[in-house]
């Protein structure tokens, strides 16, 4: 029977260890739920399943590896996650108010794990939240007080990338390419 879809010719395991990690989690999953794993040994189980679950991909700047996040939905499926990928050079010294310029290599695999800081900006002022009703609706300084967090770590040097990316993207691509095959086979002659 003829595969849907092939491997890249540059295929490894540190690019993609999805059946691996699946069978992981599921024996992890039995321990948990049959009573074994508790104490010292749930833990170890936490950090092997976040292990596998996380793959390593090859930039031109060098090496990332981001974490795979699994929402509380039935209707979404896992996402893996690069936080904080540097894409430019830091925008300071000579370097401020100018385009940006191609970031610096990295050797070894940078954990892309943690938000980079965000560029500076005012804040409107809500500790007095009566006051900050006469400026704004109770919708914005709901908002507001959820993100206010996220940008307390300001910095010029903020020109980095949080990537999301579908965990199954891969057979997403493979049947989407060979649908895309099929058409142009038609279009190139009489079906």
């Amino acid at each position: 029977m003829p595969r849907l879809c092939s491997r890249p010719e540059n295929f490894s395991l540190s690019e993609n260890r999805r059946g691996g990690r699946e069978c992981i989690i599921a024996f992890l999953s039995w321990l948990l739920a049959d009573g074994r794993m508790t104490g010292m040994w749930w833990w170890i189980g936490a950090l092997l399943a976040v292990s596998a679950a996380t793959r390593t991909i090859r930039t031109k700047y060098g090496e990332i590896s981001g974490v795979m996040v699994t929402p509380d939905s039935r209707h979404l499926g896992a996402v893996e996650v690069f936080k904080g990928v540097p894409y430019a050079s830091p925008p300071t010294g000579s370097l401020r108010f100018m385009p940006p310029v191609t970031g610096a290599i990295w050797s070894g695999v940078k954990v892309a794990d943690k938000f980079g800081p965000v560029c500076p900006q005012m804040l409107p002022d809500i500790r007095n939240e009566t006051a900050a009703l006469k400026r704004m609706p109770r919708g914005r300084l709901e908002y507001l007080k959820r993100l206010l967090p996220y940008l307390k770590n300001q910095n010029e040097d903020c020109l980095y990338l949080n990537i999301y990316a579908p965990a199954d993207i891969q057979s997403k691509l493979c049947l989407h390419d060979i649908k895309i095959k099929d058409y142009i086979k038609c279009f190139g002659s009489e079906c």
